[in-house]
């Protein structure tokens, strides 16, 4: 199951500058080296490091300090544990901050989700329902009781779902609902992507948003920029046909008698 992680390093990748190595020395969980690296002193100062191999640090990020071209001496946001020699990883100029927003912008530019929710039982002779925290966006409602039918006379206000009529049940009986969710915003490495949206998408998605965030803010529309933002603007859209978020028509509301 895809995560933060795994998203974000993938928005890296096409909208950034993302290279990889292996640590040729160590030293604690704040720095680690690698003397094959070419880049100039600061190159990926404020940038992100992806953690590849290993096993305390697999699959964690952490901000790059500072850079030094020297000793290939990379010091950062400290690690769970030392970052050993022969460690894989992927390291960007891209500040993390600006991934994460990226990322969360995308997933909602991709739009909401079908959530089910089985929780909620209704009483005999009810005329209303309280929705249970969080739920909203109604799109069917079905009686999953003794007897199993969908419900089509119904009114979403104010947090409530007004009946047609009062339902002759037995006493809380289990009805099931069907719902548009927002994705929960992410922030942490190992929060999950939910599986209604695509990576390959959800990282178009990211790179677009990226992209059109760092070009708003340094002002930059030169050639290069411009490719870069259309490209992954493209490729967002097409995508989007391919894997779009699963939806769901919402029932039609009879006329109430």
């Amino acid at each position: 199951m895809a995560t933060l992680f795994n998203a974000m390093l993938e928005t890296a990748r096409l909208a950034g500058v993302l290279v990889g190595g292996k640590t040729t020395a160590q030293l604690n969980a704040d720095y680690f080296y690698d003397t094959n690296r070419w880049e100039p002193d600061g190159y990926f100062n404020n940038g992100t490091v992806f953690i590849l191999s290993g096993s305390v640090n697999l699959n964690n990020t952490r901000r790059v300090i500072s850079y030094k071209h020297v000793n290939g001496e990379f010091y950062c946001e400290t690690f769970d544990g030392t970052i050993v020699q022969g460690t894989l990883y992927n390291v960007t100029n891209a500040h993390r901050e600006a991934l994460v927003s990226a990322v969360n912008n995308a997933l909602v530019q991709m739009g909401e989700y079908v959530e089910i929710e089985d929780t909620a039982t209704i009483l005999t002779g009810a005329q209303e329902l309280v929705l249970p925290a969080g739920v909203s966006n109604v799109l069917r409602i079905e009686y999953a009781g003794s007897r199993k039918f969908r419900i089509g006379n119904w009114l979403e206000i104010n947090g409530k779902i007004l009946f047609g009529w009062g339902f002759d049940t037995a006493p809380s009986e289990p009805i099931r609902i069907y719902y548009l969710k927002s994705h929960p915003q992410v922030y942490n490495d190992n929060d999950i992507i939910n599986p209604n949206y695509n990576l390959k998408r959800l990282a178009w998605t990211a790179a677009y948003m990226y992209l059109l965030d760092r070009m708003q803010y340094a002002g930059n529309a030169d050639d290069k920029e411009q490719f870069l933002l259309q490209n992954a603007q493209q490729m967002a859209q097409r995508l989007a046909l391919q894997f779009p978020v699963r939806q769901l028509e919402r029932d039609p509301i009879l006329a109430r008698y």
